[in-house]
């Protein structure tokens, strides 16, 4: 019976702990030794496929993955409030379903490259996050949907560039797992320097809002075109 043996796992590493943790949750009675007197990073950074992701949740470690898609909404929200403009993430229902979304997709499994998934990219140098990236997978083609940068911590150092690395690094990823394209989406924005630097053509992008008819809908859209306006009058007189 697993409540009649003790099992002793030696080495705390990735392999080790994971063999602790399944055999935990079957009953066993287990003991972890270890020679090191604290856990810390070492190397490189660690790549989790989507099928490693999905071992994971089982595992019981889908609340500590979790924090990735807070830091992302963390940096977006700072870096679209710097410039007057709300952020994607701003909504808490559409955290919600994109939270939703990305746990529904951990347990797929490594995606077929006509099947629709999703990733959640980090890019760490040491203990810092540069970089997160909202990653739509469909057809071989890997598209950015929204990102977050560290720009604010890196300013001491100019010559990191978070922006230009993260995606030059994730376009690296994604060549690796056989994917032909990194389409950046949309923005052409002369400040957003990677995606001139990294991109290598383009193609037309049809943008729609859709509204639900009613009073409010007029009253929203009447104020975002007086707010745009405002600000291309602005922009003009400086």
């Amino acid at each position: 019976m697993p409540d009649e043996l003790s099992i002793a796992i030696v080495g705390a590493g990735i392999g080790g702990l994971c063999a602790a943790l399944c055999l935990l949750q079957a009953g066993f009675d287990v003991h972890v030794y270890e020679q090191s007197t604290s856990f810390g990073e070492v190397g490189g950074g660690l790549q989790i496929s989507p099928n490693a992701s999905r071992i994971l949740h089982r595992l019981g470690l889908a609340a500590a993955l979790s924090p990735s898609v807070v830091r992302a909404r963390e940096l977006h929200q700072r870096r679209w409030s710097s410039r007057g403009v709300n952020s994607a993430f701003l909504n808490d229902a559409a955290i919600r379903f994109h939270q939703q979304l990305l746990d529904s997709s951990a347990g797929d499994g490594e995606p077929h490259m006509d099947s629709f998934h999703v990733d959640l990219l980090r890019i760490r140098a040491g203990k810092q996050t540069l970089g997160v990236l909202y990653m739509l997978l469909y057809a071989g083609r890997a598209n950015l949907y929204q990102c977050g940068l560290s720009y604010d911590d890196n300013d001491s150092d100019n010559k990191l560039a978070p922006g230009l690395l993260s995606h030059a690094l994730a376009i690296e990823h994604y060549l690796q797992r056989g994917f032909a394209e990194y389409d950046f989406l949309a923005g052409e924005e002369k400040s957003i320097r990677y995606k001139t630097t990294l991109g290598a053509q383009s193609r037309s992008l049809v943008w729609k809002d859709c509204y639900v008819p009613g009073p409010s809908t007029v009253l929203v859209r009447t104020l975002r075109t007086v707010w745009r306006r405002s600000r291309q009058l602005v922009g003009a007189t400086t």
